[in-house]
């Protein structure tokens, strides 16, 4: 049937442009333009982190966490995909359905953990900052921090990167942490702050 040729052609295309958007998650620009690809696995190994040498202070001046609406409009959107997947289901198809129920079930579960998650994700004072990943690090141990901007749809995505004095040894030039300050709450006092 040609209606199956064409399910054919658009999942080999949507499974293309999904993994296109998984796999750039891991390519990071540099402050000089360049790209490097960053294995997960970089980030997940906390045993090449260097310890912390300082207290963490008792108050910070800000405390950011995962912004509720984002995360509130992607569990919406990937139970639409699994109701819109439902009636393509009924309509006869098989492939189409199956595809937008699996992205679907994706796009909702990564949402709501994002809403479950009020954990902070990044602590600011004027002595240091925090990260889920890196602690609580003083300034004195802060190389750099660089703010990236890429674009993501219409609108601007930042990037923060942390570079510490005492790198992980395995890739000196890789940030030592990364976090997307666009999926943040408040994103423009934590820039502002920076």
């Amino acid at each position: 049937m040609p209606i199956d040729a064409v399910l054919m052609y658009l999942l080999q295309i949507a499974c293309g442009v999904g993994v296109y958007l998984l796999m750039r998650s891991s390519w990071h620009r540099r402050a000089d333009g360049r790209y490097v690809r960053v294995p997960k696995a970089y980030y997940k190994n906390s045993a090449q982190l260097p310890k912390a040498t300082s207290q963490e202070p008792q108050a910070y001046d800000i405390i950011a966490y995962n912004a509720y609406s984002e995360a509130l409009w992607m569990s919406i959107a990937g139970i639409g995909l699994i109701g819109f997947s439902i009636f393509v289901f009924r309509e006869g198809y098989i492939l189409l359905p199956l595809f937008l129920l699996c992205f679907g079930l994706w796009v909702m579960v990564s949402g709501i953990k994002d809403f479950v998650n009020r954990k902070p994700q990044l602590k600011l004072s004027q002595t240091g900052i925090w990260t889920p990943q890196l602690g609580y690090r003083s300034r004195e141990e802060i190389k750099a921090l660089s703010i990236i901007t890429k674009r993501r749809y219409k609108s601007p995505e930042w990037i923060l990167e942390i570079y510490l004095h005492q790198p992980r040894a395995t890739q000196a030039l890789l940030p030592d942490d990364t976090l997307s300050l666009s999926s943040l709450t408040p994103c423009d006092a934590v820039i502002q702050y920076i």
